[in-house]
């Protein structure tokens, strides 16, 4: 949709694009829809889960013998869905200069005037949405927009006698100036995104830290079963079985650590 040519915010590489069959200019997100395609498949295995699941009694049950299939299926396609994504999101353009056209077209800044008229003018919320939704009305039928200040002017401060002083309604009208202004948790100002930028990478940090443990873990578990079936010919009995579990894990131990 966003790459689209009523749209134009984003344009996908080549690489990650499809031709049509049909029509020779059009450009399809091909691999952005076979992703979207397989989630239906992983919901299916999620619900085959969910329904082989259902009604049992506690304790274990011989159902639990097909959770393996269910599993290793899922993992496999997220495995290799996932493998796509980085490279398509580093290779895709984004087109700020029409997405900042956009926001001015479509009156996007029409609600934060509003609230300006209330917060700064104590103008009744009821009043400031007529003379912002008026103003949109008249700018719309002359197909023009709120870069037209103004007229943007004149409506507020002339034809309603509200009056704010220009610098402040160029702010309130303009869409880059209402996008910094919100630094709350969550906002859209450089200070909140700055802060979730932060915070994402502490956890992805610690999630980074998870997964090499347990990727160490199970080398581990590994290497100690490729030495245990190396000495298979030796085990004559559960005691040889024992003594060589300890010997192995303490030799791996030791490996790991230095």
């Amino acid at each position: 949709l966003w790459s689209s040519y009523e749209f134009r915010s984003l344009t996908l590489d080549d690489g990650f694009a499809m031709g049509s069959s049909m029509m020779p200019q059009k450009k399809n997100p091909g691999a952005l829809e076979l992703l979207r395609g397989r989630s239906g498949r992983i919901n299916g295995l999620l619900v085959a889960g969910f329904t082989m699941m259902k009604g049992l009694p506690s304790g274990y049950n011989r159902d639990f013998h097909e959770d393996k299939e269910i599993l290793v299926e899922s993992l496999s396609l997220i495995n290799r869905a996932v493998e796509v994504i980085p490279a398509l999101v580093k290779s895709t353009q984004i087109n700020k200069e029409r997405m900042h056209e956009l926001a001015y077209e479509n009156f996007s800044t029409a609600t934060e005037l509003a609230n300006y008229l209330v917060g700064k003018h104590n103008v009744p919320f009821r009043e400031a949405h007529h003379v912002v939704g008026s103003l949109v009305g008249e700018l719309s039928r002359r197909k023009e927009n709120f870069r037209n200040f103004d007229a943007c002017y004149d409506h507020i401060v002339n034809k309603h006698n509200i009056k704010a002083p220009r610098e402040e309604l160029q702010k309130a009208l303009d869409p880059k100036s209402v996008m910094l202004s919100y630094n709350s948790l969550g906002g859209t100002g450089a200070e909140a995104v700055s802060n979730m930028l932060k915070e994402f990478s502490i956890e992805l940090e610690y999630h980074r830290n998870l997964l090499k443990q347990d990727n160490d873990r199970v080398s581990q578990a590994l290497e100690i079963t490729r030495q245990i079936a190396s000495k298979a010919a030796s085990i004559n009995s559960a005691d040889d079985l024992k003594k060589l579990i300890p010997d192995a894990y303490t030799q791996e131990v030791k490996r790991v650590h230095n």
